[in-house]
């Protein structure tokens, strides 16, 4: 069955630009769209590991959130799956999770998360990183 998700249909050049949000739990889903949308861009939303690597694929975001305890595979799952696509090995990754695991951090550094921040998370880091994210990507397109 092909995805629902809008995001997922052919995107225009002119179209806002994307943010994937893999979150299983409502309440960051709605903190996190709000915080992409209030800036412009448009928020995918995928709600399970097996999501999120279909998405990032298909939906062409310029960074993606992302929880690490999700249905259908955790998120450091979904982690490596991205950083081994050569489609999507260069997304800039934001881990945004409440695990207090030890050597998490670690793990996902090592796997290619650009950065790692703790639930509840600050808004203005967010920011930041997704605008940093932004301008990154559009300085890669302007070189090739």
């Amino acid at each position: 069955m092909p995805p629902t998700n809008p995001a997922l249909r052919k995107r225009s050049k002119n179209a806002r630009p994307a943010v994937l949000i893999a979150e299983d739990d409502a309440i960051y889903v709605r903190l996190l769209s709000d915080v992409v949308v209030a800036e412009g861009w448009t928020a995918v939303t995928a709600t399970d590991a097996a999501q999120a690597v279909m998405y990032a694929t298909r939906s062409d975001p310029f960074a993606v959130l992302l929880d690490i305890n999700m249905p259908a595979g955790s998120g450091v799952t979904a982690l490596d799956r991205i950083k081994k696509n050569a489609k999507t090995r260069n997304l800039p990754i934001l881990v945004v999770t409440g695990s207090t695991e030890p050597g998490l951090e670690r793990r996902v550094r090592e796997l290619g998360a650009t950065a790692i921040v703790s639930k509840p998370f600050d808004p203005s880091e967010l920011r930041l990183f997704l605008r940093q994210a932004l301008a990154h990507r559009e300085a890669q397109r302007a070189a090739s």
